[in-house]
Formats: structure tokens, sequence, C-alpha cells
């Protein structure tokens, strides 16, 4: 469909008010409201989403011919029931047709040559890949708001969404279609299993459903978090201190910083007076830092954590690769 409709309507505060709908070929109908006078701010009044929905004759009459289906021309867009703020209905130019306005458009058959490319290749591990590349020729046929992976996290399956911000969107070097780099999520997942990729939330312009010829299926050796350990801390596992300094960090490095995602802390008194003040220092998180190649997490003492003589104390890791799967190492302070 293609075309455009003005009409003006008389809201039941007096001002005088007008309006376009703009079809354009996602089929996203707009209704722009404000002052005819160019004064006061114009916005958004009334949208009217029709993507996603097939209206050809061929759609509408699905058993009859196609010397039918040539004899349709034209299609209708009636928008009903538009009310002001307080319940009223808007007043039209039309008699009779308080709340309802109708226009009339031309029909165009939408027609695009849709092709798309994954790299790497269907079935490939995505273990060692941070990034994944889509190109697409007529992009700008569709719509999407980011990309799904699809997990399995014992045996049920579990979705990442990766926003359309977080995802690099430009021309291909051939300028024949648009390239995008999407960035793989740092999730954990069963063993050997499968990776769902799909656009979310996909539309075209001809309303049809592509959302399979956008999916593709990986596959990931799982990250699994056993057999993680401490590899170095500071401070020193069994070290004699009097306290965590405010302005000192406590750095933790594992055997498996490249599958950790997140690390949280706490320390806790072995043999407290009070078992109640058992807890010295509640869960806090550790920032994951890269300096001169090396990863680590490190976080900031911001105020000093106070020992007492004699006594033990446990600091306890909980490091995840993802907010699904979480394992606790442990180190011990001996003052």
């Amino acid at each position: 469909m293609k075309g455009g409709g003005y009409f003006d309507f008389q809201p039941f505060d007096g001002r005088r008010c007008y309006g376009k709908i703009i079809l354009w070929r996602y089929r996203r109908f707009e209704c722009l409201y404000g002052k005819s006078s160019g004064e006061g701010e114009r916005y958004t009044q009334l949208i009217v989403d029709l993507r996603g929905k097939r209206r050809l004759p061929s759609d509408m009459l699905p058993n009859a011919s196609a010397d039918v289906w040539e004899q349709y021309k034209t299609i209708s867009l009636k928008v009903s029931n538009v009310k002001d703020v307080e319940g009223n209905y808007a007043m039209s130019t039309f008699q009779g047709t308080t709340g309802s306005y109708t226009f009339n458009y031309t029909i165009e058959v939408v027609e695009f040559d849709i092709a798309r490319q994954f790299t790497p290749d269907e079935g490939t591990s995505l273990d060692d890949y941070p990034t994944i590349e889509l190109w697409i020729r007529e992009d700008d046929s569709f719509t999407y708001e980011g990309v799904d992976f699809t997990y399995s996290v014992n045996g049920k399956p579990e979705t990442v969404f990766v926003p359309i911000s977080q995802i690099t969107k430009k021309d291909s070097p051939d300028g024949d279609g648009v390239l995008l780099t999407i960035p793989v999520p740092n999730k954990a997942a069963d063993e050997n299993s499968d990776v769902v990729v799909s656009l979310n939330n996909l539309k075209a312009a001809d309303g049809a459903d592509y959302s399979e010829d956008f999916t593709i299926i990986y596959k990931t050796s799982g990250k699994s978090m056993a057999g993680l350990e401490i590899e170095s801390v500071t401070p020193a596992d069994g070290a004699a201190i009097a306290a965590l300094e405010a302005g000192s960090f406590l750095e933790l490095s594992t055997n498996m910083n490249d599958r950790v995602g997140y690390v949280w802390f706490r320390i806790d008194d072995q043999n407290p007076k009070d078992p109640d003040q058992a807890c010295v220092k509640t869960m806090t998180s550790m920032k994951k830092e890269t300096v001169e190649g090396k990863v680590s997490f490190r976080t900031e003492i911001i105020r000093s954590v106070t020992f007492f003589e004699g006594h033990t104390y446990k600091v306890t890791f909980n490091a995840y690769a993802s907010r699904a799967i979480i394992c606790t190492v442990q180190m011990l302070l001996v003052l």
C-alpha cells in the first residue's frame, strides 16, 4: 500500500488541530497532532501499527481466482473510536463520522529479494567466538529489536537477549547489504548442547514470516564451573593481618578466569564471641579487569575491615559464568 491522507478535527477544548496519516512500507500509521497555526509542540497522538498483517486480495479472498484478485486495486483504512483524554469523541470534517476517519489507498505488492549469511557457519561451536556476524540484503525491508541466543541449561531452554543497541550495524564492503556484528553472551550451558540464534521480534514489509530464514543453530561444549580453583589471591590465603585497610585492594585470580563472568565475596569470623556478629563483610561484588594481558577480579576496600586477634576469618568467593550457575571457593585469613 502507498499513499497519504489528511484530516481535520475539532477537539472539545476549542483548539483547531490537524493530522496526517502516513503510510510507509512497514505499514506504520501515525496521526500527528498539534495547533494548526504551528504554535506549540507537535507530538504523536495516535499510532496504528499494521506491520505483520497481510491485506492483499489473495489474503482476504484465498478461494478466489487470480482474475478476481486483479479487480481489487484499492484498500480502505478506517480508524475508529478516536477520543480525547476526557473520553469525548474527536470531531471529523465528514458528517456522521464522529471519532472515525476513513482513507483509501492504492494496493501495491511489496516485493524484495532477501538473502542472509551468518558467520561462522551453522553447526560451529561458539566457544571461541566473542562475536558472530550476520549479513542481510534488503535490511530496510525488516524490523527487529535485537538477537536471541537460546541455550540449554539443565535440559531447559534459557534465552539471552542482545538488544540492537549492543549490535554494530554497517554497510557491507560490497555495498549489497548490511553487516551486523553481534556479541556472543557469556552463558553457562549444558555440555555439547545447541545454541539457537534468531532475530528478536522480526517483522517484514510484506507481512510474511521469515523467522526460520533468520535462525541458525550453533554448538557449545558448555561452560561448566566444575574444577574451579584459586590460583592467586591478595592478601594471600592464610595471611596474618590486622585489617583490610581502606584504599587497599582484594584481588582474585582463578584457573577459569575466561569462564567466570561475575565474582562476589563475603568475610565471616570463624570463632566469633557472638554468632550473630559472625559476618564482618557482607556480599560485595568484584570487578573483572585485564591489566597487561592478565585477567583478575579486584575490589577496592572502601571502609576498613578490622579483625580480632586470635580469630580466623573465612573469605568466601561466589564465582559464576552467568547468573544461573554459581560455584563457591574459599580461603582463610588468620590473625
